[in-house]
């Protein structure tokens, strides 16, 4: 995949590594990839781009949102250049569920685990930064609230983790007792990240909780619950985590809807443009737009 890391973010990239990988194995080939964030912060083994191969467009679905695309069905990739995304249903990389996972052990040891048999650990992914439109709603806080309150009883030892590049949201959490990363110790780096596609206000800005975001991915792979946006970020995380319960945001019903983060598509393409009604998931003055 010569374009690799032009097809959107951490998130993305994940979805797009994991299928060339599984796919290169089922047909015995070579995988080759230009440099890219993973080869620093993951156990990545892959070989450069040497070949020049004919391009192979990613087909989508007709009358999908943005970019819903379909796999190819047997060995059309073979020695093509691979261009899309990768955002298939999940089932079709359910088979190779342990393979996908050993993909992405990390390289450094960024903090120590969340995992305690004593606790149960809720990560919520509050994504703001580039969302306000299309299908990249904002979720309002008021809907975390109240999948919270429906949760909280109900475990055992509840603790909370929260997820964010914007930080002034955490305090609204404060009846929970929220947890950041830096809150575990954790000391995020305003250096970008060498080989990512940064959007280019977060290189403006600098901000650390914009430019360092493997700890927050990573802490979320271990939450035994994620209440997660419509963000590939958070949806990936939970493939990672083990005996993950998955909630993700839902428009139409304006709350969080359990899914299973092994059958279902990684975004969900109901646009903010179709439901004008709904306050807080829309923003029209977004610097990054």
């Amino acid at each position: 995949m010569r374009r690799f890391g032009q097809f959107g973010r951490w998130g993305n990239q994940l979805l797009q590594y994991a299928f060339l990988n599984l796919y290169a194995e089922e047909y015995g080939c070579e995988l080759q990839l230009p440099p890219w964030a993973g080869d620093d912060l993951l156990y990545t083994k892959d070989q450069p781009v040497t070949c020049e191969l004919p391009e192979w467009k990613e087909p989508t679905i007709r009358n999908s949102h943005l970019h819903q695309g379909m796999p190819p069905e047997h060995d059309e990739l073979v020695n093509k250049d691979f261009a899309g995304y990768a955002q298939y249903h999940t089932s079709w990389f359910a088979k190779w569920k342990t393979r996908f996972r050993q993909l992405f052990r990390a390289r450094v040891k960024h903090h120590e685990p969340l995992r305690d048999d004593r606790d149960t650990w809720i990560g919520v992914h509050l994504r703001r930064g580039d969302y306000g439109q299309l299908c990249f709603y904002i979720t309002p806080v008021e809907w975390y609230f109240r999948k919270l309150e429906e949760l909280w009883p109900t475990v055992k030892r509840p603790r909370l983790f929260i997820a964010t590049e914007d930080k002034s949201l955490v305090q609204e959490f404060a009846d929970y007792n929220p947890v950041t990363a830096e809150d575990l110790g954790v000391v995020l780096h305003d250096k970008p990240l060498e080989n990512y596609p940064y959007l280019k206000r977060d290189l403006q800005v600098r901000d650390p909780s914009q430019l360092d975001f493997y700890p927050d991915f990573s802490l979320l792979t271990q939450c035994q619950m994620i209440l997660a946006p419509n963000s590939t970020f958070s949806f990936v995380a939970a493939m990672l985590s083990r005996n993950v319960i998955f909630y993700r945001s839902h428009m139409p019903t304006q709350s969080f809807r359990r899914e299973d983060p092994w059958h279902a598509y990684p975004l969900q393409h109901d646009s903010v443009e179709d439901y004008p009604d709904i306050p807080g998931v829309r923003c029209t003055t977004n610097p990054y737009w």
